[in-house]
């Protein structure tokens, strides 16, 4: 093939609205089947897009003004990236919606908008513990009472359950009737029942043990859709720490002394994040510090956050994403 007439074919292609055509044609039919072949499509094309447009540029200006008009564009970026922390009072002003523990109210893929927020302007009810009460939520360690007795395991039951479903008599009986169990951790009592978990698009459905609420001091807390969603970091070594930051609700906000902390839970989780427990690599999650939180998501953009996560990586559709918890 003439190199020239390539050379005109490539700069045509470039100019035209073809290559944002060809990456939501891709996305869509990530959309429809799942198939994370597609996804890494969309990564590779996004990147292969971005080197003809630069190869364009070096070609009808030289390299100097491409070095010149990229690095223009990324203090343009940078700059509009600031302006919108400042506005909304938060480093990381977005982010990308990796999991589906927040159906229905948060799809994967959404690009979330954030704003700053701190345990004081967070809405979401609030506990006050001593240092010696708040230590024993950053044990493993939970105690549960049962109609056969008091034991202890590590997390939550619902985690032990996921692993001896069916080779412990304890998690036949928890599955059967989980109201009859009893969680506590420190100063707070976790209470179950049964929820229904449905596959989205069908009437198809099945039972599972979930939280339904915390007490505290004859207190009673359970999931609010009302309270604040949130966006924070895990803290390093926390089991949710190797999937990045994490966009959950606030279930409850602890005052400890002076400090603040918060407790969380994904929407369509059967329970709270520190009653998760990977028994597999003896990891758990602690009590999120206020430091960590980024902020609180005021509204999300559909399917726009999937470029994010394609390029970084995330293209794999998570458990949960064809179905839903109802209380």
């Amino acid at each position: 093939m003439d190199l020239k007439k390539a050379g005109e074919k490539l700069t045509r292609f470039e100019e035209s609205t073809a290559q944002v055509s060809i990456l939501i044609v891709t996305l869509i039919f990530y959309l429809l089947t799942k198939n994370a072949v597609f996804g890494v499509l969309v990564a590779l094309e996004f990147i292969a897009f971005v080197a003809i447009e630069i190869q364009q540029g070096v070609q009808h200006h030289g390299v100097k003004y491409e070095i010149y008009d990229t690095l223009k564009s990324l203090g343009v970026a940078v700059l509009l990236w600031l302006s919108v922390s400042v506005l909304l009072g938060t480093s990381v002003p977005i982010s990308a919606v990796v999991s589906c523990s927040m159906l229905p109210n948060l799809q994967r893929g959404d690009l979330t908008v954030i704003r700053g927020a701190s345990s004081a302007t967070l809405n979401a009810p609030q506990i006050e513990l001593s240092p010696e009460d708040f230590v024993k939520l950053y044990s493993h360690e939970a105690r549960v009472v049962s109609p056969d007795g008091t034991f202890a395991v590590n997390g939550s039951l619902f985690s032990y359950c996921q692993v001896y479903k069916y080779s412990d008599k304890v998690c036949t009986d928890f599955y059967s009737s989980p109201s009859l169990f009893i969680e506590q951790r420190g100063p707070l009592s976790f209470h179950y029942s049964k929820c229904e978990r449905t596959v989205l698009g069908t009437s198809n459905s099945a039972q599972t043990p979930c939280l339904t609420s915390v007490t505290y001091k004859g207190q009673e807390f359970r999931p609010n859709m009302s309270n604040d969603i949130i966006v924070y970091q895990p803290n390093g070594g926390d089991l949710f720490s190797y999937t990045g930051d994490i966009i959950h609700r606030v279930f409850l906000k602890v005052k400890v002394g002076s400090s603040n902390f918060v407790l969380t839970k994904g929407d369509n989780n059967e329970v709270m994040d520190i009653q998760f427990y990977d028994y597999g690599r003896n990891l758990a999650n602690t009590p999120v510090q206020e430091k960590n939180i980024k902020g609180a998501n005021l509204f999300a953009i559909p399917y726009v956050g999937y470029f994010k996560l394609f390029i970084s990586g995330f293209v794999d559709e998570p458990v949960y994403c064809n179905t839903n918890l109802l209380y």
